[in-house]
């Protein structure tokens, strides 16, 4: 018999909705809205989509859930607002479960975001990451962050939690993505960690099964 695994729920959701749905597309097939992922054999993680655009519903369903997933592929103002809108609208315990995933179309390798002077739409390549530039429109300088760095800065993720990044359409990924955030979840357990044990009663008691195992 196989070793048993843990059952837990997630949300999947995004300012974009297609997004979370070509993400769920690729682990659990065309037009799923819900599926299960098994991660390595440890735990069936049960994915869902939740109905309607980002709102106290979906709020709601990730608040119910054990951890859940935001995947974003552009970081203009406007796209961001709408996840920072959400979020704020969850209770501290409920944020710390999300795990940001950064989203690409095959061959992708540029990203939106925007002026932070004026707000003007910009499209940004890889290559161009940490360079000095200007705003075409307001010619206002920066450098151009990474989109990582990016996200980081703008959702202030703490450094011990990884940022994924997927390709749709790519099984792979996007099966590390959720594996990603299980263990992300999984670090948590407060309940447990606010507990203090005591180590020399633990001590003791492996000496005693020590001895009893040297016992003929």
């Amino acid at each position: 018999m196989g070793a048993a695994t843990n059952t837990t729920a997630a949300v999947v959701f995004s300012p974009q909705v297609d997004m979370a749905e070509q993400f769920l597309a690729t682990l659990c097939g065309e037009g799923a809205r819900h599926g299960k992922v098994n991660v390595n054999g440890i735990a069936d993680v049960l994915l869902e989509i939740p109905s309607g655009l980002p709102g106290d519903a979906v709020a709601e369903r990730i608040k119910g859930a054990d951890f859940a997933m935001l995947i974003l592929r552009y970081m203009d103002e406007e796209t961001l607002s709408v996840a920072r809108a959400l979020l704020r609208s969850l209770p501290p315990a409920a944020q710390a479960t999300v795990h940001f995933v950064i989203a690409r179309q095959p061959g992708e390798v540029e990203f939106k975001m925007s002026c932070p002077k004026c707000g003007q739409k910009l499209l940004i390549k890889d290559s161009l990451a940490f360079r000095r530039t200007q705003c075409p429109r307001c010619k206002h300088p920066f450098t151009i962050p990474g989109q990582a760095d990016l996200l980081r800065q703008e959702f202030l993720i703490p450094p011990i939690h990884k940022i994924s990044r997927v390709q749709l359409g790519d099984l792979e990924s996007c099966s590390t993505a959720v594996a990603n955030a299980y263990r992300q979840a999984s670090a948590r357990r407060p309940e447990e960690k606010s507990q203090t044990m005591r180590l020399d009663e633990l001590l003791t008691e492996q000496i005693g099964e020590g001895s009893d195992q040297a016992s003929p």
